[in-house]
């Protein structure tokens, strides 16, 4: 468990797209760990990465794990529709 900090839940459109984004992002070129990545957005509401030239496979395999929750998030959501369904 982190320890507390700040919050950037609140959003603010993304240039003139109508994407609604934290007010800070991460980027792939620092070298964050898988780890921080998924504490960045679960924890911490940071929803902006960018994938810089200069990428790095941990920073990567956050955003495949962050990826991997919402696939099974999305599972648990459908399932009970789709029982009623049949």
């Amino acid at each position: 468990m982190s320890t507390p900090g700040p919050d950037f839940r609140q959003r603010v459109p993304l240039g003139r797209t109508k994407l609604q984004v934290s007010r800070i992002g991460l980027g792939s070129s620092y070298g964050i760990g898988a780890d921080a990545v998924q504490e960045a957005y679960e924890e911490r509401g940071i929803n902006y990465l960018y994938w810089g030239s200069l990428r790095k496979d941990s920073f990567s395999e956050g955003i495949r794990r962050l990826e991997q929750r919402k696939r099974e998030e999305a599972d648990r959501r459908l399932y009970p529709r789709i029982t009623v369904i049949f």
